[in-house]
């Protein structure tokens, strides 16, 4: 202890100023960016793995009820008053995916191709699964084939009136 007494004193005013003032900032950043940033970012990653896996579990529930009803059968079958051609229209603009249809045309009486480029997967038997659900509509023949890109599929499917 002596020894440090004898080079603190050993030091000018000005170096003794810059060790008092300069060694409790170097502490603080310490304690700032190597235990408290790190604590918050581990907050934040929580939180978000929290909303994750609740939007995941709300995703599973309705799943199960649509399991349920399905295996009991009480799973209600839509119907349309109007044009087929028109609805199946209509739902595709509901689902904002005009932009994708490059072919919908009326194949005799009870049946309509629809053909979709470079959609995404997921948003397309999405919207299979509304118009069955909604509609009634049913899927008389697909064909899905992949693009380069990862999740976009070129597609062309027969829908038919039930």
């Amino acid at each position: 202890m002596f020894a440090f007494f004898q080079k603190w004193s050993s030091l000018k005013r000005s170096e003794q100023q810059l060790l008092l003032y300069g060694v409790p900032l170097i502490l603080i950043a310490i304690i700032y960016f190597y235990i408290w940033v790190p604590y918050n970012q581990s907050i934040v990653n929580l939180k978000q793995q929290v909303t994750s896996t609740q939007e995941d579990i709300m995703w599973l529930t309705k799943l199960s009820t649509q399991i349920k009803e399905l295996k009991t059968g009480t799973l209600s079958k839509g119907s349309f008053t109007g044009s087929f051609i028109n609805v199946v229209d209509k739902s595709i603009k509901q689902n904002k995916l005009n932009k994708y249809v490059t072919l919908l045309e009326k194949s005799g009486d009870d049946n309509i191709v629809v053909k979709y480029e470079k959609i995404n997967f997921d948003q397309l038997i999405k919207y299979l699964g509304y118009i069955k659900n909604r509609y009634g509509i049913s899927i008389k023949s697909i064909d899905v084939q992949r693009t380069n890109d990862g999740k976009l599929v070129n597609s062309r499917f027969i829908l038919k009136k039930l």
